[in-house]
């Protein structure tokens, strides 16, 4: 079983106790814009990703078993867990496994069927396909901003086009721990094979971001019996493009 790192934030004094699963090719700092707000949290490196250890695959269900695990050893009492993107697939697959050790699932754009074979129809399929060839390399962030890819309407872009400074500072750090072939599957259309929804058992508030923006989550994929909150003109990657619209939903809702 891979061993998995982790970064535990204090937070708030008596605030929300939540565990932090970040999206593919980023990493547990990526929970920095929101933990202020939290209190205790854990903020894990899925496998592959950051200090974690490496697996032989890279599906979307691979990143479980040693997730789950992590969660066993590691959480004595219910959390919130907080999902983004491959995070917010993996958090239900932790609460159907550990309920007790689950308070409610908080779920930021995941993206289901949208990085199943299809997703070599949309617009990401090129961004995989340039950022797959620097996966485990480090680079400066000027460097990796100067990454650029065509759309299907044949619009060349940079990733400096779509992402601040700080935001490039950040994912220059990831991309140079990763696991070359955390790729491998998606660009492959393999990486769905084998994902089962497990239903969900707890409270449940999904993110829903903008398809215009960039959103991946479609209407369809929508996890019954989950309140929704759309995020119109905000992207997938939405806990740092409008964390105070993030934490402001999840306010709303009064848990």
């Amino acid at each position: 079983m891979a061993e998995l790192s982790a970064i535990r934030y204090r937070g708030v004094p008596g605030g929300r106790k939540v565990v932090f699963l970040h999206g593919l090719s980023r990493g547990a700092a990526s929970a920095e814009p929101l933990v202020d707000a939290f209190g205790e949290t854990w903020a894990v490196d899925h496998a592959g990703h950051g200090g974690s250890e490496r697996l032989e695959r890279y599906r979307a269900v691979d990143y479980a078993p040693p997730l789950i695990d992590w969660v066993a050893q590691n959480i004595n009492e219910p959390f919130w867990f907080y999902g983004h993107s491959l995070g917010a697939m993996m958090a239900p697959l932790v609460a159907a496994a550990l309920p007790e050790r689950v308070a409610g699932l908080i779920l930021e754009d995941p993206p289901f069927s949208f990085m199943g074979p299809r997703v070599k129809d949309t617009d990401w399929y090129p961004y995989f396909a340039a950022v797959a060839q620097r996966a485990g390399t480090w680079m400066r962030p000027e460097e990796l901003g100067e990454i650029s890819y065509q759309l299907r309407d044949g619009r060349e872009v940079k990733l400096k086009d779509s992402r601040s400074a700080a935001m490039l500072e950040k994912m220059a750090r990831f991309f140079g721990m990763l696991d070359p072939k955390i790729f491998d599957e998606v660009l492959a259309g393999r990486w769905m094979d084998g994902y089962e929804w497990p239903g969900l058992q707890h409270p449940c508030l999904v993110l829903q971001a903008d398809a215009a923006q960039g959103g991946m989550l479609a209407d369809a994929d929508i996890p019954a019996g989950a309140r929704v909150v759309k995020m119109d003109g905000v992207g997938h990657l939405m806990h740092w493009q409008a964390p105070e619209r993030v934490l402001a939903a999840i306010a709303a809702q009064g848990w």
